[in-house]
């Protein structure tokens, strides 16, 4: 066991953190998220690319059993994707909160503060800042989302032992330096986890449009809503927020009535009990078939 350089938390080795993960969430962790997490624990910010689905988020939450009793914040461009953090962190006891701007209550500050969310004084067991989807820090930080560009204030307002932790999926070289350069990584503290992104699952198909492109025609060459058969799960993405209500519209009078309802749109111009109330279909045993969502997300 060894001390990091920047905090009095003990370092694990890697077996160790394995067999405690083990023991705590209930399966094995891969070695890059041991390594991700050791870097945290040693004051190091970074940066880690690994494909949707292998597991990113299971690097934020495992220094929270290694940090002393230690606090992060998780910024997610997505509410949804701060609620699906606190209920999957309830199953395995350990607290937290979904700070949104319906949930910025008094109440839920002063919760902060106190011992509910494992901080008598909030700074001081305060250990890391994480940016999940962390090029939207780049790619969302001009007229859309301009308060991405000011989050590398933090640097200023906050203790110098606190790290950054930016993770993604994919970010060229340029939304990378982009990213690192907002968040003030200097290259002395920080360092970077690159995991291949090829999916053979994945692949590219062009096919030639036969109708106008406001038709919406041109998706029956790729989707069947009639109901025989069924197609198989599909999202959509469209370019703003009109176009995927009425691409959804156009794919509910292709379909059968008895199936329009697991036809639904999601985009950021919809209300929070909206959101809310679409997010739990994608994975509803009963919505396993033809219920996947025309999805814009701004």
């Amino acid at each position: 066991m060894a001390s990091s350089l920047n905090s009095a938390v003990d370092l694990p080795s890697l077996n160790d953190m394995r067999e405690t993960v083990r023991d705590h969430f209930g399966f094995s962790p891969c070695t890059w998220q041991l390594k991700a997490t050791l870097t945290q624990l040693e004051g190091n910010d970074l940066l880690t690319l690994a494909p949707t689905g292998s597991g990113k988020t299971l690097s934020f939450w495992i220094p929270l059993l290694f940090n002393g009793d230690g606090v992060s914040i998780v910024i997610t461009p997505l509410n949804v994707l701060g609620e699906k953090n606190v209920d999957e962190l309830s199953l395995v006891s350990i607290l937290a909160v979904n700070l949104t701007t319906s949930s910025a209550s008094d109440r839920t500050f002063k919760e902060i503060e106190s011992l509910k969310y494992r901080s008598k004084r909030f700074i001081n067991k305060l250990r890391s800042v994480i940016f999940d989807e962390a090029h939207c820090i780049s790619q969302w930080s001009g007229n859309f989302r301009p308060k991405y560009t000011d989050v590398g204030r933090l640097r200023w307002l906050l203790p110098g032992r606190i790290i950054f932790y930016a993770a993604s999926a994919m970010m060229p070289r340029h939304v990378l330096n982009h990213v690192k350069s907002i968040l003030q990584m200097r290259p002395d503290r920080t360092r970077e986890i690159q995991l291949c992104n090829d999916r053979p699952n994945i692949h590219l198909l062009t096919l030639e449009m036969l109708n106008p492109a406001h038709s919406y025609h041109n998706i029956l060459c790729v989707l069947r809503f009639d109901g025989n058969p069924l197609p198989p799960p599909f999202m959509v993405f469209c370019n703003d927020q009109k176009e995927t209500e009425r691409l959804c519209q156009f794919a509910r009078s292709q379909t059968p009535s008895g199936l329009i309802r697991k036809l639904l749109w999601f985009h950021s111009g919809m209300s929070c009990n909206a959101t809310t109330g679409v997010s739990p279909t994608w994975t509803a045993k009963g919505c396993s078939r033809l219920s996947k969502i025309f999805l814009m997300v701004t």
